[in-house]
């Protein structure tokens, strides 16, 4: 479950990478 945070998702070289930053 993902919580209502700052939540960064790109896409890094075709891999969605989801960053939490607190």
């Amino acid at each position: 479950m993902i919580r209502r945070r700052r939540v960064k998702v790109y896409k890094n070289g075709g891999v969605r990478v989801a960053q939490q930053v607190r």
